[in-house]
């Protein structure tokens, strides 16, 4: 999960260039901001139990799925990948920053749940400090 977003986060990001609206230099502060907005977005919602996927394999389908952001970021940063649109940059930004924290921290909420009693504390001490 982690792998796909700094691969990709904040370096393939800022070489998006505005193309329809005309953001100029702006364009790169304003997909950060839209990355820091969802990324907010996504932990306040982890922390009411009705946003909380209960399927324990979960994170791990999501950080599997997350590989296609490869192509779909490329695909805004490089003109002749032919997907170059402002709207679309914005969108696949937002997806890309609610589903790192998504993951990321429904993993940790559920980690210290699939292990026996004794083991709880630990698990939880061990996956903050991963």
């Amino acid at each position: 999960n982690y792998f796909v977003t700094l691969a990709l986060y904040p370096g393939v990001v800022a070489e998006i260039k505005s193309v329809d609206w005309g953001l100029g230099s702006w364009n790169v502060v304003l997909l950060v901001a839209c990355f820091n907005v969802f990324d907010s977005a996504a932990r306040v919602l982890l922390m009411y139990d009705r946003f909380q996927i209960k399927d324990h394999y979960f994170p791990i389908k999501l950080a599997v799925a997350r590989l296609v952001f490869f192509p779909l970021m490329f695909m805004c940063a490089i003109p002749s990948w032919g997907m170059q649109n402002d709207l679309m940059a914005f969108v696949v930004t937002a997806v890309f920053a609610f589903t790192n924290v998504y993951a990321g921290t429904l993993a940790m909420i559920q980690g210290p749940l699939r292990v026996a009693e004794p083991h709880k504390v630990l698990t939880g001490t061990l996956m903050a400090l991963n």
